[in-house]
């Protein structure tokens, strides 16, 4: 990650999708697979909307913004490759590694506590400039899940669309939902990572 930050960002300007939980009232009362688990999860869909803010833009540098597990491979000479640039552009190393730290360590809403501070500290030896600092540290992985749920469950009520489609979002969005970050997850991986 360190490399990839070294590089600088135009000083265009950048457009901050934004997340409303009102935009769709009616979607809860539909009758779908997951509109009851999306209604269980309003309030902490909501606190986490508002840890959603935009990066200060003094801090953005090209970031691989996908640095999922799977697109991370070691070759023979234990060398670390990148894969799948498609997501690539402007974002603040803070919220890189913070989405990392999410992604790589925190599932089934427990936190790896060892591997967590594993890897911030071998990112800190390695020169990374990022610091996971507060709960904003978290908005840019914030905003990617709130919006592919918000996708999903659009794609889940759109009367113009076929059955089989429907139905396959709405999966997606009830499974997507059993594992969802929560506000107290961020917190505590604030609190592993933090500053």
């Amino acid at each position: 990650m360190g490399q990839i930050w070294r590089l600088s960002v135009s000083s265009g300007s950048f457009a901050v999708k934004e997340f409303f939980w009102g935009a769709d009232e009616e979607a809860v009362r539909q009758e779908t697979r997951f509109t009851g688990r999306l209604a269980a999860h309003r309030r902490p869909l909501e606190s986490l909307s508002l840890m959603v803010t935009p990066a200060p833009r003094k801090t953005l540098v090209m970031c691989h913004r996908d640095f999922r597990t799977g697109n991370v491979l070691r070759d023979s000479a234990g060398n670390l490759i990148l894969l799948d640039w498609d997501d690539a552009g402007p974002a603040s190393p803070d919220r890189e590694l913070a989405q990392l730290l999410l992604d790589w360590h925190a599932h089934g809403g427990e936190i790896d506590r060892a591997a967590v501070r594993e890897t911030v500290h071998g990112y800190l030896a390695a020169g990374g400039p990022g610091r996971v600092r507060d709960e904003r540290s978290f908005g840019m992985a914030i905003a990617s899940r709130l919006n592919f749920l918000f996708v999903q469950a659009k794609a889940a009520l759109d009367p113009d669309s076929e059955a089989a489609q429907r139905n396959f979002a709405s999966a997606v969005a009830v499974s997507a939902l059993r594992d969802f970050i929560t506000p107290d997850l961020i917190k505590r991986l604030v609190e592993e990572a933090g500053w």
